[in-house]
């Protein structure tokens, strides 16, 4: 497809929740209301005329900047604002289930709650609709397609249990349809547990069967986290290297189902890095 598109978010100065798509090497770029309750995250753009976008946003408190700011509604910020309620200074994890985080006032002055939100525009952006939409348990990131059928896609999304508005069903999850987008099946499932969380950022199709993931286990310390399938997002497999330790999987591309590089923050260092799969 001879175009670029935005990952996704308010674009113009909060004018419209969508994409914007660029026909001219990215000089120019026109945007799309893409018919959301909640702000938009990611995109999957499978073809011309067929488009996804993902959406959601979490408990936080509203932060207004500027005098053009939407009066408090609460925004989707970027995961590290996030994930920092979850870990103290030293990287440890602040909070076990059921427990409140550590005080603060930002920890209790938080309102609104979780959102997921799944579009569709099969017209190439004209008109959207809504193919999932699910408020209180997670919100969505990364969303892909399978290069070779648009209609099969899948979604990641997370929920925790930490205030405010905790998630009712706090773990992370994969969502994939087969249909266009008519049904979604909950495909793999990581509750969140006594002994830590899960994170699940983003979704690449390597070809029609190779499915990756990147995210991380939130636990003592954090720990960058791969989710594989061979079957096209029917089942998956887990891989947490102990030589990552400290470190969350932020983003993922494949170059092949053998070859692929994942971005990674490391909390406690707060370094970046670059992790390579094969052919090292």
């Amino acid at each position: 497809m001879n175009k670029l598109a935005s990952k996704g978010g308010d674009y113009e100065a909060r004018h419209k929740d969508g994409v914007a798509i660029s026909v001219d090497s990215g000089r120019s770029f026109t945007p799309f209301d893409a018919n959301l309750f909640t702000p938009a995250r990611y995109g999957a753009f499978p073809t011309d005329t067929a488009w996804y976008v993902a959406a959601g946003e979490w408990p936080q408190a509203p932060q207004p900047t500027s005098d053009d700011d939407d009066g408090g509604k609460l925004r989707g910020a970027s995961f590290l604002a996030r994930k920092s309620q979850i870990f103290s200074s030293n990287g440890r994890l602040t909070y076990r289930p059921g427990q409140s985080l550590e005080a603060t006032a930002d920890d209790t002055a938080g309102d609104g709650q979780y959102c997921a939100q799944l579009s569709k525009s099969s017209d190439g952006g004209i008109t959207w609709k809504t193919l999932f939409a699910e408020n209180g348990t997670f919100y969505f990131n990364g969303i892909d397609c399978n290069p070779s059928d648009p209609t099969h896609c899948c979604a990641v999304g997370e929920g925790f249990s930490q205030p405010p508005n905790p998630s009712t069903e706090p773990g992370a999850r994969i969502h994939c349809t087969r249909d266009g987008g008519q049904t979604w099946n909950r495909t793999y499932w990581a509750p969140e547990t006594a002994s830590g969380a899960f994170s699940l950022m983003e979704i690449r199709f390597a070809n029609s069967t190779d499915v990756w993931v990147a995210g991380s286990k939130i636990g003592n310390y954090p720990s960058a986290m791969w989710v594989h399938s061979s079957d096209g997002g029917k089942t998956w497999t887990t891989d947490t290297p102990a030589h990552l330790l400290g470190t969350a999987a932020m983003s993922i591309s494949m170059v092949s189902p053998s070859i692929g590089y994942s971005s990674l923050i490391n909390s406690i260092t707060q370094q970046s890095d670059i992790a390579k799969y094969g052919g090292i």
